[in-house]
């Protein structure tokens, strides 16, 4: 009969599981946009079956987990996923729709200025300060990517 793994073999899968996951999803971040563009499909399309296929991966990974929540999210709770949902499902399809007009490299770059937005989401909805450092960052960022996308501008 096996014993069971000690504090440190459980620390250790965990560690190494977590690694993995990261793994899996650099590699997917990183392989998308080309293997999308190199597809021959309508964008919507396109999304429509990337969005059904991580569905289909992550459901079983997180219903276990939160399986005793659902019972008690109330209507408002609700009303809050459909609009994470609908967002979840609108800018991916937006994104994959801007690789047919663009550069890989420039639709890359735009899709990920998130956390621009959400700095600048932040402060003019949510009334938070941002610190100088933030305040420089996002300006930064955003000459950067004024710079790189110039290329595509016909």
């Amino acid at each position: 009969m096996a014993s069971r793994p000690g504090a440190a073999q459980t620390r250790e899968k965990e560690r190494v599981y977590r690694w993995g996951i990261l793994a899996v999803g650099i590699g997917a971040i990183s392989t998308g946009s080309v293997l999308i563009r190199l597809a021959e499909a309508p964008p919507l399309a396109l999304g429509a079956w990337r969005l059904l296929l991580a569905t289909a991966i992550l459901t079983p990974l997180a219903w276990r987990p939160s399986r005793q929540e659902w019972p008690r999210l109330t209507r408002r709770d609700w009303l809050h996923l459909n609009l994470a949902g609908n967002g979840t499902c609108t800018s991916p399809s937006a994104w994959i729709t801007s690789l047919s007009y663009t550069t890989v490299a420039s639709s890359v770059i735009l899709v990920q200025t998130n956390p621009i937005w959400v700095g600048l989401a932040s402060h003019f909805l949510l009334h938070e300060r941002a610190g100088r450092g933030t305040a420089w960052a996002v300006l930064l960022a955003m000459v950067g990517m004024i710079a790189i996308s110039y290329g595509d501008m016909d």
